[in-house]
């Protein structure tokens, strides 16, 4: 089983990298933290390898807390790879780690194809296997207020002209933050830069 990849990005797109490894190209489906760094750069991608029976997936993260969320959430019946992909992409760690702990089911309106009844299987399935010390420092130092500014964040960009499409993945790649403004500056730089 693959676990760690470092080499040069090769290719990315909206979902998907090709990190080339001493001549071999593995293709990765990528969290968003690793969809802001540019072809040609050395990176670190922390894998998750599927295997099925009709395919061999690879998941990547940028971290190892990031590894060990998706894991987790794996363990919750009804939430497969791609399910748990989206919630560390748009949530992260600190933030789904404090949904679970302050059980706000709210949060995870912020991702897609996960509805109530699944984010709250997410919480009472989760809450007792965050270890107490994580706890503790999650709701000392965690808010979530800034992931309420994600539909204010896509009204304003799509008030400035930019199409669902373009908005799509920098709304995976923006950092949260509880002012509004930083995250539409944010947001315009990413565009920008496509």
């Amino acid at each position: 089983m693959i676990g760690l990849l470092q080499g040069i990005l090769f290719f990315k797109n909206d979902s998907n990298i090709i990190v080339m490894v001493n001549g071999v190209g593995y293709k990765v489906e990528a969290v968003a933290k690793l969809l802001t760094f540019n072809e040609g750069d050395e990176i670190l991608v922390y894998v998750y390898t599927h295997v099925r029976e009709d395919a061999i997936k690879l998941f990547g993260f940028s971290s190892e807390e990031e590894l060990k969320a998706f894991e987790m959430l794996l363990t919750v019946s009804g939430i497969g790879p791609k399910g748990a992909m989206s919630i560390i992409s748009v949530l992260g760690v600190s933030s789904l780690y404090a949904a679970i702990v302050n059980e706000d089911p709210k949060v995870f309106k912020a991702v897609s194809g996960i509805g109530t009844k699944n984010a709250e299987k997410i919480i009472i399935e989760l809450k007792n296997k965050i270890k107490k010390d994580e706890r503790i420092q999650i709701t000392q130092e965690t808010s979530i207020p800034a992931l309420q500014h994600r539909e204010e964040l896509e009204e304003a960009l799509i008030t400035l002209g930019y199409s669902i499409a373009e908005i799509k993945n920098v709304m995976l790649q923006v950092e949260y933050s509880e002012k509004l403004p930083e995250m539409v500056r944010h947001a315009l730089q990413l565009l920008n830069r496509v």
